[in-house]
């Protein structure tokens, strides 16, 4: 999935569990609302991957099944909602453990090399 398979109305969920809406052809562009997020489209590349001014990731993209699970209580409350998974990122996670990241891949290859010595 990219950028330019988003429709108006999925939800998008971030690395650190933030979670959106997208609104697209709004007055200010294409963006993702929550909240207490704002980010415009423009600012992830296609890929969903990089967001280039907040260093989040997009963990997975979903759709709401039904109308009424479109008015939320709360963005960051999904489990209000009714909900398919149409992407999920694959790729390694970033991890923060005091105040350093590391990815998933990168954590396991080093608790991997402490326990075989």
């Amino acid at each position: 999935m990219n950028k330019n398979d988003l429709k108006t109305g999925m939800v998008i969920v971030f690395t650190n569990n933030a979670v959106g809406n997208v609104l697209l052809n709004t007055a200010n562009g294409d963006i993702v609302v929550s909240d207490d997020i704002w980010f415009p489209l423009e600012n992830v590349n296609t890929s969903l991957k990089d967001w280039r001014k907040d260093r989040r990731e997009v963990k997975e993209v979903l759709q709401p099944e039904s109308n009424s699970d479109y008015i939320m209580s709360s963005f960051s409350n999904l489990k209000d909602i009714t909900y398919t998974i149409i992407w999920e990122n694959k790729e390694d996670i970033i991890l923060t453990l005091d105040g350093v990241e590391y990815s998933e891949s990168t954590l396991r290859l080093l608790i991997t090399k402490a326990v075989t010595k």
